[in-house]
């Protein structure tokens, strides 16, 4: 490639990532324009001074000089553009070590379009007036080789060429079949000996494999279909990289986890941070069976790419996850201390079980791409409740040598958010028009009088008697039947003395709640709820994501300071952005009509989530069980492995074909994913947690 068509080239490229003519409308007529303009004059200042490209301050000044000639707006916009991008890419030292791997990386694809012909074709793009092509899907059939293995989910590459213009279109196999020229069961019987399964024919039948692609990316980026009988290939390295990643900018990049390209090495898929975390878009949902998909280590790891990130301060976001049930998340801390011990206790592993393999080049490409679980290991933070049996003593699935903070709440903790966490005592087929106004009436007392903790709160409503001769009973300004405060407060009074008792204190009006205030960025706090009652598990949550919420919308709004529990809190240091990860969201905001407080409070949080910089990353065995609301405002879905019934419904919409069979069958580790900025979903692998094995050291 000569040196002024390497320039255009890369000119190009940097239009298309950072100036975002790729994808919009008009943007590849309005770029092919620009370059025409730019290529043209650049002849014309190579024509003058042959060594004009050696040197980019002489360059640059040789442009401004020509353009100020120029009275045509479109020809000074294309020069502004290419001065533009000389001065960032070549003159800004940041950038040099950047062009050298660049220009390495397109030498790479030189090399490969020389060596194209050596590629193997897997099959051609079949155009017959049954399979027909679109611009988003097409067939093709693969060669009868029994050695090729061309599965769903894979991702392959086409080559055609339209006037003398090379078209790379490159796609992912979402279905599949193999077929014979014999036309049917009958055919087949007669031929095989009149019905005798014993016989062997004495030639094998040619079987035709063929398979549905739909379309992830054109180069040329036109909206049309294949046009000819080009040849497929399996797709490289670099080519699922641009497929799947080229609408996003590398400085935000996340990790989600690798597909595998035609040599069988791990490919790095990312989500982009804008449409994860905010404010572009936000949130994840997980679904897949229990023990099965492994919902909870792919939350584990995508928070470690993100977490990894404020590790050179790229990135100032923070991470809470709820740990629901069981001791899934409370021993995220143990196993290996160092890259080198995880390796050699990978490489043990190995000898028994040759699945290991894969995980260790997984851990080895995520720390190329700058994942580090040792950092984020040193960032967790432990919280459980008090036992009911010992205040100094953690309710908790961890083992009680490790350190663990012990949380709890007096009443004046949670009247602080309205009438939400209060509601959160009662069951939600007590929450009905009637007890949520009785609630309401209640914290408005709490305000106005010296009830100050439960024994307070439970011996006012003790005291209130019905009118004269009647069944109703005044409550500041309003009235509520007798029925209605009978039925609340025995539920409080088995929230607190017994469901609740450790988390709730009686006499005392503070008790020590987790303090969201004083989260910093890269920190991860694991909060355990699963030993408590639904009811406790529904406060715990509520309560703390109501609070990132008023924290969040506070520093969004630029307020240098907020009140938490009648303490100013400084709001610089408390992280732009916050993860929450809890399983089993259906607790929370389960589908169908039936409605709640808490419910209500879950998915308008969620709705304003991605303004503010709150992600919630959801995770339940069935996607179904979530309701739609809360799912419409996620930007990422990913599914483990699936019962069929769980697949069901306009939320799976994105997942077609042999892929929604896929998901049935699917391996530990293995998930499908789709997220906002990917025009397809990708089935993707990640390692398994460095917690599931010992430490070496």
């Amino acid at each position: 490639m000569s040196e002024t068509s390497d320039i255009i080239y890369r000119f190009e490229k940097w239009l298309k990532k950072d100036k975002g003519m790729s994808y919009k409308e008009g943007s590849a007529k309005k770029r092919k324009n620009i370059l025409k303009i730019t290529e043209k004059i650049l002849y014309e200042l190579i024509k003058e001074d042959q060594n004009i490209l050696k040197d980019y301050i002489g360059l640059i000044q040789k442009f401004e000089s020509y353009n100020i000639k120029l009275k045509n707006k479109e020809e000074k916009e294309s020069l502004d553009l290419f001065i533009e991008f000389i001065r960032s890419k070549y003159l800004n030292s940041e950038n040099q070590k950047e062009m050298e791997i660049e220009i390495q990386r397109e030498e790479e694809k030189i090399e490969n379009k020389v060596n194209q012909e050596n590629r193997e074709i897997i099959g051609r793009v079949s155009l017959t007036q049954k399979s027909i092509a679109t611009p988003t899907e097409f067939e093709f059939w693969s060669e009868d080789r029994p050695d090729w293995h061309i599965e769903i989910g894979d991702i392959v590459t086409v080559i055609g060429q339209i006037k003398n213009e090379n078209i790379k279109i490159i796609g992912i196999i979402n279905d599949m079949y193999a077929t014979s020229a014999t036309e049917s069961p009958i055919e087949d019987f007669y031929s095989t000996g009149y019905g005798n399964a014993s016989v062997e024919l004495p030639t094998s039948r040619p079987i035709i494999r063929v398979a549905k692609v739909s379309i992830v990316y054109r180069d040329d980026f036109r909206f049309e279909p294949p046009l000819g009988n080009w040849p497929v290939f399996k797709a490289t390295k670099e080519e699922i990289i641009e497929a799947y990643n080229i609408q996003i900018p590398e400085e935000y990049y996340i990790l989600s986890g690798f597909t595998w390209d035609d040599q069988g090495n791990a490919v790095p898929i990312y989500l982009d941070s804008r449409f994860l975390l905010g404010y572009e878009g936000a949130h994840v949902n997980i679904s897949g069976a229990s023990g099965l998909a492994t919902k909870t280590s792919y939350a584990l790891f995508l928070i470690q790419s993100i977490i990894s990130k404020t590790k050179n301060n790229k990135f100032s976001v923070a991470a809470i996850l709820f740990n629901v049930k069981e001791a899934d998340l409370m021993r995220i801390d143990e196993g290996p201390s160092n890259w080198e011990n995880l390796y050699k206790n990978i490489d043990k592993m190995i000898e028994s079980d040759e699945k290991e393999k894969n995980n260790k080049e997984m851990w080895e490409a995520s720390k190329k791409e700058g994942v580090d679980p040792f950092f984020v290991k040193s960032k967790l933070k432990f919280f459980a409740p008090a036992s009911p049996y010992d205040p100094k003593k953690p309710l908790t699935f961890r083992k009680l040598n490790k350190n663990t903070e012990i949380f709890s709440y007096g009443l004046s903790d949670l009247i602080q958010i309205e009438g939400i966490t209060l509601s959160s005592l009662l069951d939600p087929e007590d929450l009905d028009e009637k007890t949520l106004s009785l609630i309401s009436s209640l914290y408005d007392q709490i305000k106005i009088s010296n009830i100050k903790n439960f024994k307070d709160l439970l011996d006012y409503m003790n005291k209130l008697k019905p009118d004269k001769g009647g069944e109703w009973i005044s409550i500041g300004y309003s009235t509520h039947h007798s029925a209605t405060l009978n039925k609340v407060r025995s539920r409080l009074i088995q929230a607190v003395t017994h469901q609740l008792k450790g988390l709730l204190l009686d006499i005392d009006s503070y008790g020590k709640p987790v303090k969201i205030e004083e989260i910093k960025s890269g920190d991860i706090w694991v909060v355990d709820i699963s030993k408590l009652h639904s009811k406790g598990q529904r406060l715990v949550f509520m309560h703390i994501y109501e609070t990132i919420n008023k924290l969040l919308e506070a520093k969004k709004n630029k307020e240098k300071e907020i009140e938490i529990e009648n303490k100013k809190v400084d709001l610089e240091s408390f992280p732009d952005k916050i993860i929450v990860f809890v399983d089993e969201l259906n607790k929370f905001a389960p589908s169908g009509r039936s409605s709640s407080l808490i419910k209500s409070s879950v998915i308008d949080i969620t709705a304003r989530g991605r303004s503010i910089g709150l992600s919630l990353i959801g995770a339940e065995q069935v996607a179904n069980q979530i309701d739609e609301e809360l799912l419409s405002n996620t930007s990422t879905f990913v599914v483990g492995r699936s019962h069929a019934i769980s697949l069901k419904g306009e939320i799976f919409h994105w997942l077609q074909g042999g892929l929604k069979d896929k998901a049935m069958v699917l391996e530990k580790g293995d998930m499908i994913l789709w997220h906002a900025v990917h025009s397809r979903p990708v089935l993707i692998s990640f390692p398994k947690p460095i917690h599931f094995y010992e430490d070496q050291g």
